[in-house]
């Protein structure tokens, strides 16, 4: 009575599932990190290429999963914040120059929990 019957709609679901598709990303050239960045910000690419730059560096040469995170980060912190007055993003370029980030996304993640807590 302990026993899993696989022919149950569940258990087929389950086992279906082990099945997953893998997905691998490349990283990105600075052109693609400053579209992302030009389309999220709903601003010109000329005027968010400084910061795509940056962000390409500090992001492993533009480790999609790093950038993400650090993004998310650089908002959090205030670096990257939407500026009522211009009313459109703006950030700190010096600040986000100076910032020490690692070069490993799982590190970046693990202080960014730390950090909230």
């Amino acid at each position: 009575d302990d026993e899993v019957n696989v022919n149950e709609p569940f258990n087929q679901w389950l086992v279906s599932m082990t099945a997953l598709e893998t997905i691998t990303l490349k990283n990105m050239d600075t052109e693609g990190v400053n579209n992302l960045l030009s389309d999220a910000l709903h601003i010109s690419p000329r005027l968010s290429l400084p910061l795509s730059s940056v962000l390409h560096q500090k992001a492993g040469g533009g480790n999609p999963l790093f950038l993400k995170q650090l993004i998310e980060s650089l908002k959090e912190r205030c670096f990257i914040y939407f500026d009522l007055n211009r009313r459109r993003w703006a950030w700190d370029l010096d600040k986000i120059q100076d910032l020490k980030i690692s070069d490993d996304v799982v590190a970046l993640l693990i202080g960014e929990m730390q950090r909230l807590h």
